[in-house]
């Protein structure tokens, strides 16, 4: 009688599986970088977005001749997006404001600035724009957004 039994022996399974946890230890870390990196690629392209935002209602309040003090604060609540321009409320004056229109990630805190020329400004320190936890800085020599 002839005995004939296929399959694996413990050993063989335990050398694959000792190869797959190790694939694994090294594939790691490269995938949670690659995952870092595309959400803070996520945030700056958010950033880009509000700022072609801002300038649009910035426009749009020309074409309503709305007289705007500049610069212009793009700033974010959960509901909506708003500007404010500089209107010195010190002698009673009422600030302009209306709606930035943006569909996607808005901003979580800080704000955006925009100045006479229609570019935009250094965000002062504490006041970064932030977009899921990625605080941003706004470069207005180059107008290049740079997320951490």
């Amino acid at each position: 009688m002839k005995n004939n039994k296929k399959g694996f022996t413990l050993i063989e399974l335990l050398a694959v599986i000792v190869i797959l946890a190790v694939i694994a230890l090294i594939a790691t870390p490269v995938i949670l970088q690659i995952i870092t990196k595309a959400k803070r690629g996520a945030a700056e392209n958010s950033v880009y977005g509000m700022m072609e935002a801002s300038k649009y209602a910035y426009f749009t309040a020309i074409v309503e001749d709305k007289t705007l003090a500049m610069p212009i604060t793009v700033t974010c609540t959960e509901d909506e997006c708003i500007y404010t321009d500089s209107t010195d409320t010190t002698g009673g004056a009422q600030a302009q404001t209306g709606p930035v229109d943006f569909s996607g990630t808005k901003l979580t805190d800080g704000e955006i600035k925009l100045d006479s020329e229609g570019r935009f400004m250094e965000t002062e320190t504490g006041k970064e724009p932030k977009v899921n936890g990625h605080k941003c800085t706004i470069s207005a020599a180059t107008q290049k957004v740079k997320c951490e």
